[in-house]
């Protein structure tokens, strides 16, 4: 009789040892496949609308915000020259209204001031 040996395979598998690379942002961008098919176009196409609008809307809100700034400057210059006005008006106002100038206006008229005070007349 034969004599049975037994005996066991050795599988010897070759691991090999991957060495971690430090790879930066610009080399994984460089590296990146840039295709873009169908499905994930449609499956971004969302997001995009949505970041559209509301870039949209941040312009408009800009644009809205400039032009009333530049109403309000012009608003607070007109407030301003309407002050002067008033200050001048009512300082020759107060100049005018003194009894001097007022009696050398009647005079210039060909009225006269009154000597005599005014007499009351009661019931």
């Amino acid at each position: 009789m034969a004599k049975i040996q037994n005996t066991f395979k050795h599988i010897e598998e070759e691991k090999e040892i991957k060495i971690p690379t430090k790879r930066g942002f610009w080399r994984n961008l460089a590296e990146w496949d840039f295709t873009i098919d169908q499905d994930f176009l449609f499956r971004i196409m969302p997001y995009i609308l949505y970041v559209s609008f509301f870039g949209i809307i941040y312009i408009a809100n800009s644009h809205y915000t400039e032009k009333i700034v530049r109403e309000v400057t012009h608003l607070r210059q007109e407030v301003e020259e309407a002050q002067i006005d008033y200050h001048a008006l009512q300082t020759r106002y107060v100049y005018d209204s003194r009894r001097q100038v007022v009696a050398k206006k009647a005079q210039q008229l060909g009225l006269q001031e009154r000597e005599k005070p005014l007499i009351r007349i009661s019931e």
